[in-house]
């Protein structure tokens, strides 16, 4: 079995994989990774190896605890993508590794298709994969928590307002408005990219992942699909 693992920015994210089934997975606090990583090892004694990847946050130890384990480890990084890929991102270096891993864990359940992979977190992403392996990037937006906390902080008198609540087409209330205004906004910006790449590219298959969930109609025929572990499937699918 291969232990998979994505350190993000607020916490990391545990998954352990049978071929492409998902056996178990936890998410921690940064805090946590070392003894985590520890109790997998402790409860799955057929783990063979591990995968991860990083956005760049630094837990001291991780790496010698790893090598502790004494089984095959892989990193993503996306200036070393894995054999069939091309990286089209002219800065490598800067690009998250688990942006580069959502489109791989789409692309091993949707392969030899073009693919879009909207993650909706703290920020937005928006990132394309072509069916012969070519990463082309993507973009990257403010979240919708963001959203509603810049209106908040850089306005005089705008208040902060819960992102959960009625979100109408025209707010009728101060509240309403930045609710809608928000919220709606990141849905006709996800309708535009998925019209806009399907215009350029044709036939497209969407994976939308992330925490965060918004109601949207496209009148296409595009594969539309949500799943919450890309990211970890990507690693997963490292082989």
């Amino acid at each position: 079995m291969i232990l998979t693992l994505d350190i993000g920015n607020t916490r990391s994210k545990f998954a352990l994989f049978d071929g492409s089934d998902i056996v178990c997975h936890l998410p921690v606090s940064h805090e946590r990774t070392l003894s985590t990583l520890s109790d997998f090892f402790s409860r799955h004694r057929t783990i063979s190896a591990v995968h991860w990847c990083s956005v760049g946050v630094e837990i001291e130890g991780f790496e010698s605890a790893l090598a502790a384990m004494s089984v095959p480890v892989r990193r993503l990084l996306p200036a070393s993508p894995p054999s069939g890929i091309t990286v089209a991102y002219l800065t490598p270096d800067t690009l998250g590794a688990d942006r580069l891993a959502a489109v791989l864990g789409a692309r091993s359940l949707c392969p030899d298709r073009h693919l879009l992979v909207i993650d909706a977190g703290t920020c937005i992403t928006f990132d394309l994969l072509l069916a012969d392996g070519r990463y082309m990037g993507g973009n990257i937006s403010p979240g919708l928590a963001m959203r509603l906390e810049a209106m908040h902080r850089l306005t005089a008198r705008l208040p902060l307002v819960n992102a959960d609540g009625e979100t109408p087409l025209m707010g009728q209330t101060t509240e309403t408005a930045l609710r809608s205004g928000a919220t709606l906004g990141i849905v006709y910006e996800i309708e535009g990219y998925i019209r806009r790449l399907q215009a350029e590219y044709g036939d497209i298959c969407v994976f939308l992942t992330g925490g965060n969930r918004f109601d949207f109609r496209i009148s296409s025929e595009s594969c539309i699909f949500a799943d919450d572990f890309l990211v970890l499937r990507g690693l997963a699918a490292l082989g």
